[in-house]
């Protein structure tokens, strides 16, 4: 049974034809301001009227652009025009335009502030139209009411800055992705951009984009429908998504054709290719499913797919037809109005989207059974996931027990079958499957281990020692025996972080082993022997160890170089503490280390922690090094300790003081240009983080409080709040 607070079940479509035979009724939490039922033709302009746009009608829109236009900065320009000149286009054929955008004052402004939402698409544009009852924009709200309901982020940063001058920054964008047009006909339109900003600094907030900008009108033509055309694309689109195989560009290119056609035969071709592993091509095509211009015919194709032997259900696939519905079924809910609601009108709207969700599992979890290998492993992980391993504002999807557990016996079995990504992540997050008995698990692992998902260059020995560690959390004795061979192995490739928290019984042979592979002086061998030197080598060797130490002392690459320091600090700390200032100073001169971590302290504490190595990880939070503080407050961090979190706190309370006055949008150029160079920005949230997620201060209120006072700026401030939710 479901818990209390959810609506049984509804229908959210009595017919399938018309927007206006929905009922709104049931799946309409109070809350949010309601509509009448609305009619297909004027549901673009009235959801427009719900986001505050007041889309223009044909009377108006002059005097809207002008509004529009007056507020533009007077020394800032962006011309629209259609690239190649051409005005007239055939219905979904793809239509590109280009942004001139200029200055009158150089410097003062800068493009390039994008963020990019699911879709892959400028979250910063927009396009009006003189024709909104015709033309609409295609992903309109869908991923605002995704972040809200979901309560979480599919934003992306992409592009980079370029200062404006007098001289033309030209881009390319598809008009498409931003205006479906509906009807043929004559067209008025104008874009709208806020990816030009006049602020850059570290401190601003990067998801407000600049002011409006807006461009002059642009006039086109939609063509009347011509069959033959349609069909010649839609058929061209789809071999080269079929037999394009190693071209990864121009099967991208053909799912765009498909995603603008908006035919009946595109829609079915998106639904049934949509294959969740492919980014490029699924991006387009479940692009085109949310945007298609009849919603009630594209929830209807993509259900029908969900039970296809050969369909791999994803978590992007599935939560994009949830809110698809549950909008057919309430046209109120308003993106905006969503965005700036309080937690209980969307907490009411997030059950009703759970009463969509719900039916779905229930269908999908006997249905994966029937499915192909792939397919089967591909969507028992998406529902194992989402509901076991996901919570929505720490909610939950009110699943039945019974349920969750068979997917999760499901998900271990599926394990071999998944694709390299999931495959590594499932395993490199393991405590799901902590209380199955080891005779269930050892056996998928060792598959794995022996044939490991390798669809990514590198990929292969990664997943292999994840599972290493995971089998020998289960069964130390296996995780030896395959821990001894891996390291027998001639090229052995175990790393710092491969072997962190693994468990080595010493021995005579081991340090024989071990010391033959350092006394060799091959490069690559050197650097898969010391971290096992450093956390399992006896000190029967230390002798041994020294003289091949002592042939480069500080310059052995920092693989190696922390290994033997680990090593030292462990088995002869006094010869450790001496030789660890030059080497961490030689270390530090380097423009880059082989290590994964930016220091070797930071290095060597993956291997071996002492106080020897929280001292001098304290000692480095002053430097000036902007690589050097914040890897020292994550070995702090990693290795709480009263002493650490003091220190921690001291040089939180001394970088208030230092910058107390800092205003990164006020303050004169060669003050910010000092914050900019030595990356304060960073340095502050790594110490506010540091200090509010550790015991003493996450979800206490009060002392998270007296810990926002040190902040200089407002991300740094929301940090410290975000911490007692």
């Amino acid at each position: 049974m479901r818990p209390g607070n959810f609506s049984p079940p509804v229908s959210v479509y009595t017919t399938m034809s018309a927007l206006d035979g929905i009922p709104a009724a049931g799946l309409r939490p109070a809350g949010l301001r309601p509509f009448a039922r609305l009619r297909a033709a004027t549901l673009a302009a009235a959801l427009g009227v719900c986001l505050g746009m007041s889309p223009p009608r044909p009377g108006d829109f002059d005097a809207q652009h002008a509004e529009a236009a007056a507020r533009n900065p007077s020394d800032l320009h962006l011309r629209l025009s259609l690239a190649g000149g051409r005005t007239e286009f055939h219905p979904g054929e793809l239509i590109k335009v280009q942004y001139e955008l200029t200055s009158d004052s150089p410097d003062k402004y800068r493009s390039g502030d994008l963020w990019f939402d699911a879709s892959d698409r400028s979250r910063f544009e927009s396009v009006i139209s003189d024709r909104p009852a015709d033309s609409a924009d295609p992903l309109e709200g869908h991923w605002t009411i995704w972040e809200a309901l979901y309560t979480a982020h599919v934003t992306r940063r992409l592009g980079s800055w370029k200062n404006l001058t007098q001289s033309p920054l030209v881009e390319s964008w598809d008009l498409n992705e931003f205006l479906r047009f509906d009807r043929p006909g004559k067209y008025r339109i104008y874009a709208v951009t806020r990816h030009v900003v006049a602020d850059w600094s570290p401190g601003r907030d990067a998801y407000a984009g600049g002011p409006p900008l807006a461009s002059n009108i642009l006039e086109l033509e939609i063509l009347p429908e011509d069959p033959a055309w349609t069909a010649g694309e839609f058929q061209h689109a789809v071999e080269a998504v079929v037999l394009s195989v190693r071209d990864a560009k121009q099967r991208a290119a053909a799912a765009k054709t498909l995603r603008y056609l908006q035919t009946p035969a595109a829609l079915e071709a998106m639904a049934a290719r949509y294959t969740g592993s492919d980014r490029e091509v699924d991006t387009q095509f479940l692009s085109g499913l949310i945007g298609y211009h009849d919603r009630s015919a594209a929830v209807q194709q993509m259900e029908r797919q969900l039970a296809a032997p050969d369909f791999a259900v994803s978590r992007n696939f599935l939560f994009s037809l949830a809110v698809m519905k549950l909008r057919l079924a309430s046209p109120d809910l308003s993106a905006e109005d969503l965005r700036l609601a309080d937690r209980d009108a969307k907490k009411r709207w997030r059950h009703a989207l759970f009463d969509v969700l719900v039916p779905y599992y229930a269908q999908l979890i006997p249905a994966a059974e029937a499915k192909s290998p792939r397919a089967r492993a591909l969507t028992v992980d998406t529902l194992f996931h989402t509901s076991a391993l996901e919570s929505f504002d720490f909610e939950k999807l009110p699943l039945a027990a019974d349920q969750v557990e068979s997917l999760r016996v499901r998900e271990l079995a599926i394990l071999p079958d998944l694709p390299t990504y999931e495959q590594f992540d499932r395993i490199a997050n393991f405590g799901w499957a902590k209380n199955f008995p080891p005779e269930q698990v050892l056996p998928v692992l060792r598959k794995i281990y022996e044939h490991p998902s390798a669809e990514m260059s590198g990929s292969v020995q990664q997943t292999r020692n994840f599972v290493l560690k995971a089998i020998n959390a289960i069964s130390p004795d296996e995780g030896q025996k395959l821990l001894a061979q891996a390291t027998a192995e001639p090229h052995a490739a175990l790393g710092p972080h491969d072997v962190a928290g693994l468990s080595l019984t010493p021995s005579p042979q081991l340090d024989d082993l071990l010391i033959t592979k350092l006394e060799g002086r091959r490069t690559e061998e050197m650097k898969s022997a010391a971290p096992l030197i450093g956390q399992f080598a006896t000190p029967a060797v230390l002798d041994r160890v020294r003289a091949v130490y002592e042939v480069e002392k500080e310059a052995w690459p920092c693989d190696i170089e922390s290994g033997l320091l680990a090593y030292f600090l462990r088995v002869d700390p006094d010869y450790g503490a001496k030789m660890l200032p030059a080497a961490a100073a030689f270390a530090a001169s380097r423009p880059r280390l082989t290590c994964r971590r930016p220091t070797l302290i930071g290095a060597i504490s993956e291997l071996y922690y002492s106080p020897v190595i929280e001292q001098a990880a304290i000692a480095q939070l002053d430097d000036p090094d902007s690589r050097l503080a914040p890897d020292a407050i994550q070995t702090l961090r990693q290795h709480a300790s009263v002493a650490g979190m003091a220190a921690l706190l001291e040089r939180f309370r001394r970088f208030h003081d230092e910058w107390k006055d800092f205003d990164p949008q006020k303050s004169d150029p060669q003050r910010r240009d000092k914050w900019n160079s030595r990356n304060q920005g960073a340095l502050e949230m790594a110490l506010v983080r540091a200090l509010a997620q550790s015991q003493d201060y996450r979800r206490n209120p009060a002392r998270l409080q007296e810990l926002s006072q040190f902040c200089v700026t407002d991300q740094c401030r929301s940090e410290a709040s975000r911490s007692s939710r």
